[in-house]
């Protein structure tokens, strides 16, 4: 395992080897993630968005800037594993109750690309936070990637799989990320990447990306590997 990972400065979990049981992984390279972690160092919060009028306009703009957002159900994590990819003076609200995240939240590089941080999804479909989930999907070309967090113990949903038949929908891509995996049991593990590499086989899935990343926030593993793939998505590795 130490070749997976030779610039490492800490010990890899038993549960990092199990992302080898998914179809791809991303090699990171040293040069890469010295890139990676200057761009991330320079991020910032940027606004706010409760409807698509509060959106950075682009529509208007000659050169769209890339965009990433972040979505998964309340408490998967996606505040947490923002607030270990940028720098630490960044405004990164982080809470243990559900909806913390109530409005669209845009961080990033005004000059470069935009990382946003979508409110978590809801039961009701006609809750405003679903819809405004749906706006950042309809129409925006410059959406690089969808990024799915799943927490590993708890694994994919109805209301995932709506998400995702949204994704279809709209021709976004999407990328899976497995969130908390340093609180989980190998089984749990195991039975969400199984669910997970269930929908990347099917042939109906056409806009997934084969990449799985397995994360930990609190131990801060597995946010390199998802820091360069943001860059290399949005054209700026």
């Amino acid at each position: 395992m130490a070749n997976a990972r030779p610039f490492a400065k800490y010990a890899l979990p038993w549960w990092w080897a199990l992302r080898y049981q998914c179809p791809k992984q991303f090699d990171v390279g040293k040069p890469h993630l010295l890139k990676a972690n200057r761009i991330f160092s320079q991020c910032d919060w940027i606004k706010s968005a409760r409807r698509r009028c509060d959106f950075p306009d682009q529509q208007k703009t000659e050169f769209p800037l890339p965009e990433v957002a972040f979505v998964g159900q309340p408490n998967s994590g996606k505040s947490s594993l923002l607030k270990g990819m940028f720098h630490e003076d960044v405004k990164v609200t982080v809470s243990k109750h559900e909806h913390c995240t109530r409005l669209a939240q845009y961080y990033g590089l005004p000059e470069k690309f935009f990382v946003v941080d979508l409110p978590g999804i809801a039961k009701n479909s006609s809750l405003w936070c679903n819809k405004i989930n749906r706006e950042v999907l309809q129409r925006r070309p410059w959406l690089k990637t969808i990024f799915f967090l799943v927490p590993g113990d708890v694994g994919l949903d109805d209301l995932d799989m709506e998400q995702i038949h949204n994704c279809e929908t709209y021709h976004v891509p999407y990328t899976f990320v497995i969130t908390k995996c340093d609180i989980v049991t190998e089984r749990q593990l195991r039975r969400t990447i199984a669910q997970i590499n269930a929908v990347l086989t099917d042939e109906w899935k056409f806009r997934s990306y084969k990449e799985v990343f397995l994360t930990s926030a609190t131990e801060s593993i597995g946010l390199d590997e998802l820091k360069c793939y943001i860059i290399a998505r949005c054209g700026l590795m």
